[in-house]
């Protein structure tokens, strides 16, 4: 029977094992297929990992793109409708000379 760690990080986060009934059934190069084993299932862990994390950034940035742009399209608006009405450009200016003065 062998067992070989899975380890990220000096950590071990697994492992693999083979086992055979028959009595010396391993030898070393066994053991180093099995070590190499170890190390691709470790990287891609850790790709799984990071890639994850990538798509988690990737959601929360899109969500705080779309709020601006929701918030760039509501200002928009109120520029607009702020613009179209000429009396409630008057007011504001008048509001704004007694804030002023």
């Amino acid at each position: 029977m062998i067992y070989v760690p899975i380890t990220q990080s000096n950590k071990k986060i697994g492992v693999i094992t083979v086992q055979s009934f028959k009595a010396n059934a391993y030898k070393e190069y066994h053991l180093q297929i099995l070590k190499s084993l170890a190390v691709y299932v470790a990287i891609a862990l850790d790709n799984v990992s990071l890639y994850n994390n990538l798509e988690d950034r990737v959601r929360e940035r899109t969500e705080e793109i779309e709020k601006n742009y929701n918030d760039t399209r509501l200002l928009g608006e109120i520029s607009k409708e702020l613009s179209s009405s000429l009396p409630l450009k008057r007011s504001f200016r008048r509001y704004i000379k007694i804030y002023i003065n």
